[in-house]
């Protein structure tokens, strides 16, 4: 059984918080960036990332995650049953994105017992005004495999989008890209 709670703009930020009850992920949690690491490694500091994604976000409106659901499935070569993340996506923007990055947090409780930065490309791509979805699972003996909570456990996940990759290849930021903990896990070309 699954509970699905839909996205809200918190303060510009789109998140998709979801209340499951069905369990499990686990991943390597990534370290926390920061602007002072951003700049050390060559990147973008406050202003420029600021600049950057006001620039992109009159390209990016209308793009926007809309739900996640979190459960088990069965692996179609091992017959073994694995954790799986549903990430949910509208596009109304005028772009056609082929590839996605999310910080993905989830819970079960209260602290999380991942945080991960994922990118994944957009099975298909996602024309404008379109909708899709990516199925995520995680790779066998991963922090996410191992981490995971048993089937049936309620988990929270929290879905962050924070860049979009294009069909011409362009790498446009999302609002998401602001937060301090992603500095180092922007794809800056």
């Amino acid at each position: 059984m699954r509970v699905r709670e839909r996205v809200r703009d918190l303060g510009g930020l789109v998140l998709a918080m979801v209340v499951l009850a069905a369990a499990g992920c686990g991943g390597e949690p990534q370290s926390d960036g920061s602007e002072a690491g951003a700049a050390r490694a060559g990147k973008l500091d406050q202003a420029q990332l600021t600049a950057r994604v006001l620039a992109d976000m009159a390209r990016t409106r209308g793009f926007a995650v809309t739900g996640a659901s979190y459960g088990y499935d069965t692996h179609p070569q091992t017959g073994q049953r694995r954790p799986y993340l549903d990430i949910e996506f509208r596009n109304e923007s005028q772009l056609d994105i082929e590839r996605l990055w999310v910080q993905v947090t989830l819970r079960s409780g209260g602290e999380p017992w991942l945080a991960q930065v994922f990118n994944f490309p957009v099975s298909g791509g996602l024309a404008a005004g379109a909708e899709g979805s990516a199925r995520l699972t995680p790779q066998p003996g991963s922090d996410w495999d191992m981490k995971a909570p048993p089937e049936g456990q309620a988990v929270r996940a929290e879905v962050v989008p924070f860049a979009l990759r294009t069909k011409s290849a362009e790498t446009l930021l999302l609002e998401g890209a602001l937060r301090p903990d992603l500095a180092d896990k922007l794809p800056l070309e």
